[in-house]
């Protein structure tokens, strides 16, 4: 018998050991094939290895044909939206085009291995059907849209106290009324705009300011019951020059005091803290998150300091040159903070990356993640989605993508009529008015498309879907609240 013979018994356990490692490296080639396969790696017809890139498509509205060509044109492919594609690492271009809608075009480089979300191109109609569904003999005054976009809320024309709600999702729907209050404002108030601070998250009350003859006023609103509306200087016996909802709270408050204090402010039981001291500006988010500018405590009377609060406890990020205006913002986008700071006097701002967690390390240090170069920047905001990060100076812009740690430099031209009233539309877009009309810009200064008549210095103002485009336009006799089909029937 071959087992009890110990030369063909050796033989046979090593076939035995020379199979499993026949096996073991066979299953290895198989992981390292599977492994370059889901890294997008894969060999040609001609045999040389290439890297593919991962890429996403979607569009508003769908259903939109996407023809994709590589820069020497050798790849001419056309699919529809919300597709997924292989494609080989190389620069792209990306034409959307629909029936009936303007084209939509970008070039990207594909990198092997990397994923790309092209889901966010917004067509507009070629064509653009604007009804009138409220007409004012005289421009309205405070024309605001809710944060949830169903809700506009119009001052009417001519008066301090008279308001209009209408449904953002239905224009055409007859809006609701309110008045405001006697004695919310001094008596003899003149009637002019109140100018918008911000909404709170709940939709229902709003932060406003009332430039008297005497300084600001700050009212909050309470739209559904407006005899809750509340005078904040007189409820606090204070007159605050700037104040924001903490938290985004109606009833909890930050405001600078004419003599720089800093305080937070609740209204139940009246309570008022103080928080910083020397405060020219300041920026808050959530309920304990503050980014403001002071100069207590600057090493040179030329310069100030850009202090962060977080946990009660404050953090000095930078030392930055006194100005009239300072660029401030801060907000999370996965799971990180991000924080900018600059100054008018300056040319450049800011960007850091969770400087707190970076100033309790042992260096003691914050590191900038980018410095952001635009002559002298005066404004500076966060998209939808906190991806995004525009400094603008006027028609002037420098955004920042944290996803992907790269800047775009643009200028806006036609300029914007009122730099000051741009805004973001969505988490890549901005929106404001040039020579009269709406115009909507990609983040990277791309895709520029005018729309319809506007107000300028007014928002426009789409519904939650973005199917319906409402604005305040200029009319023969006065002004009109319009709404704009934004899907071609």
């Amino acid at each position: 018998m071959d087992f009890l013979d110990p030369k063909k018994r050796k033989a046979h356990v090593r076939r035995l050991y020379i199979g499993y490692l026949l096996v073991a490296i066979a299953i290895g080639l198989g992981a390292v094939v599977l492994l370059f396969a889901s890294s997008g790696y894969g060999v040609d017809r001609s045999g040389n290895v290439f890297q593919n890139g991962l890429v996403f498509l979607a569009s508003t509205p769908d259903s939109a044909q996407v023809k994709i060509t590589n820069a020497d044109k050798s790849f001419d492919e056309t699919v529809v939206t919300s597709d997924r594609l292989e494609l080989k690492a190389d620069t792209y271009t990306f034409q959307y085009l629909k029936q009936g809608y303007k084209p939509w075009q970008n070039s990207f480089d594909i990198k092997g291995g990397s994923i790309e979300r092209l889901v966010y191109p917004f067509l507009v109609p070629e064509t653009l059907k604007t009804d009138v569904d409220e007409a004012y003999p005289a421009a309205p005054g405070l024309v605001t849209q809710s944060p949830d976009r169903r809700t506009i809320l119009v001052q009417q024309p001519d008066s301090l106290t008279n308001f209009q709600v209408f449904d953002s999702n239905d224009l055409a729907k007859a809006p609701t009324t309110f008045t405001l209050p006697a004695g919310l404002l001094p008596a003899g108030a003149a009637v002019k705009p109140f100018q918008l601070v911000e909404w709170s998250t709940n939709n229902r009350h709003v932060l406003v300011r009332y430039d008297s003859d005497s300084g600001p006023i700050f009212l909050v609103i309470d739209r559904e019951n407006p005899v809750e509306s509340r005078n904040l200087n007189t409820y606090f016996g204070l007159n605050p020059k700037k104040v924001a909802l903490r938290d985004k709270s109606q009833n909890k408050f930050y405001m600078i005091l004419p003599d720089q204090r800093l305080i937070s402010a609740e209204v139940d039981n009246k309570v008022v803290r103080d928080e910083a001291v020397g405060v020219v500006d300041f920026k808050a988010h959530g309920d304990d998150n503050i980014l403001y500018v002071t100069s207590a405590g600057a090493t040179d009377p030329a310069k100030v300091r850009a202090m962060v609060r977080q946990d009660n406890k404050d953090y000095l990020v930078r030392e930055l040159p006194a100005g009239e205006t300072y660029v401030l913002d801060l907000a999370q986008y996965s799971n990180r903070w991000y924080v900018v700071v600059g100054s008018s006097t300056a040319n450049e701002a800011y960007v850091y990356r969770d400087p707190v967690l970076a100033l309790q390390s042992v260096n003691n240090t914050t590191p900038t993640i980018r410095t952001i170069r635009l002559d002298h920047p005066t404004r500076v905001s966060f998209s939808a989605t906190s991806r995004f990060i525009a400094v603008q100076n006027g028609s002037n812009f420098a955004v920042y993508d944290s996803e992907k740690d790269r800047q775009y430099k643009y200028t806006v031209n036609p300029n914007f009529d009122d730099p000051s009233a741009v805004r973001w539309m969505d988490g890549h877009r901005l929106m404001g008015s040039t020579e009269g009309k709406v115009l909507i810009i990609d983040f990277d200064g791309t895709n520029q498309q005018t729309l319809n008549p506007i107000v300028p210095g007014t928002q426009p103002m789409f519904d939650d879907n973005f199917e319906q485009l409402n604005t305040l336009a200029p009319a023969t006799s006065g002004q009109s609240l319009t709404n704009t089909s934004m899907r071609v029937q």
